[in-house]
């Protein structure tokens, strides 16, 4: 008898490990314009190898459920506060947001749209969870007519008055841009119930900007959209309203024809907007002093493995590229623009201040952020010459090392050191020892 009650106590372990392991997340669908359920949409998961679609259905109220088995995603778990669970809810025209599920502080977490703005505000999950109502939008499918070979970009703008009301201000100017692409399922499907402005760019790099239209509230709307003799024609209503503000840490910065001195971030992180585009950007080149060679990318197709490629060519490991990434991120670029005009880029947070940058023996491009003088950033290098680069006149100009920083900010110069160094500033000493 003492044996049956330990085998029946260490099952009943054993069923609370797999009901641990087990975690039912219920919720239902809802439109986002008239807040209805939206019943027999279709139901997908990824388990954090690979995505399983039609797991499931919502009922005619527009509720469901998603089982999660943790054991698995624990099994690739990378540590590092990843996505190792996702589901998300969707139909024809039908999208919503990915719920996801993470690890942190040996926790696992919830983010859900609408209720959590980042991963910070991930609440604990638990079992048999209730999300409550996921709203969905209704896209419109759109059809595109020209008599010129384009790639397509356009901008929607959440501007709708229950949006605001129902989620806050952050929907009411928010745009964002999305690059069409032919060969991407649902990359067609423009927001219902907002302002949608088209940026067709041919092969040439050429840019044409359509009127401002209103996308309406009908459910599964046809879009037609015609380019013809580089006019703009649709089915839309065209309407009256002024493009942005924009809420995607973008800067614009003027180019000219020729050769101009860029942060990278200009080329990789090209925002669809930019007047100027990849096809524009003919050649790329950025300067790596520690093996006192030029690497080019292509503007279309700029990636780290071409880097990795031309860097091994000479001798750089992987490892080194990792362990020097910042300085990379901070590099430089020569570019080479067919035309006259402005480029929107993302600036992105991995641009260090003059006070955290590392310089290499030789020639280095620099992106400029801080303020002060050149020379009170100086740190423990010495620096031999600054100069920079003016695309108007396709020629150099020297830069004295009292400049201020805030005159170049933003831009690139190139800095000659002596030997490897780091920038900061010179006037901060540690307290004195007691004697």
């Amino acid at each position: 008898m003492r044996k049956l009650i330990l085998i029946l106590c260490f099952a009943v372990f054993l069923i609370g490990i797999v009901s641990a392991e087990q975690i039912t997340v219920k919720g239902r669908a809802i439109s986002l314009i008239n807040n209805q359920p939206l019943a027999n949409l279709d139901i997908s998961k990824w388990d954090g190898d690979s995505m399983h679609f039609n797991i499931g259905k919502t009922d005619a109220d527009g509720r469901f459920n998603v089982v999660f088995d943790l054991d698995e995603a624990q099994k690739v778990d990378r540590g590092d506060s990843q996505s190792n669970y996702y589901f998300r809810v969707g139909g024809d025209c039908l999208v919503g947001a990915d719920i996801l599920l993470y690890r942190l502080d040996n926790q696992w977490k919830i983010l859900i749209p609408m209720q959590n703005d980042n991963i910070a505000g991930a609440i604990l999950i638990v079992n048999n969870m209730d999300v409550g109502d996921i709203p969905l939008n209704s896209m419109a499918d759109f059809s595109l007519e020209s008599d010129l070979s384009v790639k397509m970009s356009y901008t929607w703008k959440y501007l709708s008055k229950n949006w605001i009301e129902k989620y806050g201000e952050k929907w009411k100017a928010g745009s964002y841009d999305i690059q069409y692409q032919y060969d991407k399922q649902y990359s067609q499907y423009i927001s219902q119930n907002s302002y949608v402005r088209f940026r067709l760019i041919n092969e040439d790099g050429d840019l044409f900007i359509s009127p401002v239209y209103w996308v309406g509230e009908d459910i599964c709307t046809k879009i037609e959209l015609n380019f013809k003799k580089k006019e703009f024609s649709s089915n839309l209503h065209i309407a009256e309203v002024q493009e942005g503000p924009f809420d995607d840490n973008a800067v614009t910065v003027q180019i000219n024809k020729g050769w101009n001195l860029l942060s990278l971030s200009s080329v990789t992180r090209l925002s669809s907007r930019s007047y100027l585009q990849a096809e524009n950007f003919k050649a790329v080149y950025f300067y790596i002093p520690q093996i006192s060679k030029y690497i080019g990318i292509d503007a279309k197709n700029p990636n780290s493995d071409t880097v990795m490629r031309q860097l091994q060519e000479n001798g750089k490991s992987e490892g080194w590229f990792r362990e020097n990434m910042y300085y990379f991120l901070n590099q430089g670029a020569w570019i080479y623009s067919n035309k006259n005009g402005e480029a929107t880029f993302i600036l992105g947070d991995d641009v260090l201040d003059l006070n955290y940058s590392k310089l290499a023996s030789g020639w280095n491009f620099k992106v400029i952020i801080g303020t002060g003088t050149f020379d009170s950033k100086k740190g423990n290098c010495n620096i031999e010459k600054i100069a920079s680069w003016n695309s108007e006149t396709q020629s150099w100009n020297m830069v004295d090392s009292n400049a201020d920083i805030k005159n170049y900010f933003n831009k690139v110069v190139v800095i000659k050191v002596t030997n490897d160094c780091q920038l900061g500033e010179n006037n901060i000493n540690p307290p004195s020892i007691p004697s």
